[in-house]
């Protein structure tokens, strides 16, 4: 004779502010086990990086994975390219770089590089929260 046990997983859920504009997500909670689920389904941006190399006039290319959990297609996804210090500081968004691609400047010279995506959906809840890349630099003279 064979027995089986039945076994359950029980999560709590708490309501937190998320990153999909004014909407709710979810933190579930098990033993061992913590995880947000959003509730509104908003779409994100994975394994987000930079390739290129950092000299005054070269060419970045920002990478991103898009992932949506409702299975939405990616629509008009926007972009910006980020500006900071050594100390881990950034500043705004730096004007006009709002493509998948950054041609650096002798502005950004010293300074530090971050691309910076939002996701946003075809159709459904859209859109995604603001996700970043490491930091890459500083940005070196010709």
């Amino acid at each position: 004779m064979r027995y089986e046990t039945l076994r359950y997983l029980i999560f709590l859920c708490f309501p937190i502010l998320s990153a999909c504009e004014e909407t709710e997500k979810l933190l579930c909670v098990a033993e061992g086990f913590s995880r947000f689920v959003s509730c509104c389904g908003c779409p994100t941006a994975e394994n987000v990086h930079i390739t290129g190399t950092l000299k005054d006039t070269e060419l970045l290319t920002g990478h991103y994975t898009y992932r949506d959990q409702l299975g939405d297609r990616e629509g008009t996804t926007t972009f910006r390219w980020l500006r900071g210090n050594d100390n881990n500081t950034i500043k705004p968004a730096i004007q006009g770089a709002t493509n998948k691609t950054y041609t650096l400047t002798t502005a950004d010279v010293g300074f530090w590089i971050v691309f910076q995506v939002t996701p946003h959906a075809q159709s459904g809840p859209s859109p995604g929260g603001k996700f970043q890349s490491n930091r890459v630099g500083p940005v070196r003279n010709k």
